[in-house]
């Protein structure tokens, strides 16, 4: 299972110059510390959140996975969002 969020956001900005970012385009780094301390000032910014269960080789082949937590996570980050009164555009479980 793996959920998809995308938002918009004038507090969430990139902190290095795009020609710095070692992956233009993409914000990990920046988006994991805003999520961590809840944002920054500034411009709006589209970001897409997704997140996935990490299972080991014999957690695959059995087909065990631990949806409750992935699912709990991904309420959470909705939830800081509307908390920091960010409009979430999306925010779905996918399969």
């Amino acid at each position: 299972m793996t959920w998809a969020i995308e938002f918009s956001s004038a507090p969430c900005l990139p902190t290095w110059p795009e020609d710095c970012q070692p992956n233009p385009g993409v914000y990990r780094f920046e988006l994991a510390l805003w999520l961590a301390d809840a944002g920054y000032p500034g411009r709006t910014r589209d970001w897409a959140v997704s997140i996935r269960e990490r299972r080991n080789l014999e957690q695959r082949l059995h087909r065990v996975a631990d949806h409750a937590a992935l699912d709990n996570l991904g309420r959470q980050i909705v939830e800081l969002l509307r908390d920091e009164r960010i409009e979430v555009l999306r925010a779905q479980a996918a399969t």
